[in-house]
């Protein structure tokens, strides 16, 4: 928890009061568990997915 406390102390949020900081926490909590979720159905249903590559 030290560490985190860090990291958001010298980042640019680190003087912002705390509900900004709060809500930018948990956009980037929410960011990361769609994504989480996101390779967690592409993962589990491989067939589905209809991947195209060209121009």
């Amino acid at each position: 928890m030290g560490i985190l406390k860090e990291i958001i102390h010298e980042s640019a949020i680190g003087n912002k009061p705390t509900i900004y900081k709060a809500f930018v926490i948990s956009v980037f909590i929410s960011i990361v568990l769609i994504s989480f979720t996101m390779l967690t159905a592409i993962l589990r249903n491989p067939q589905q997915v209809i991947t195209g590559f060209g121009y």
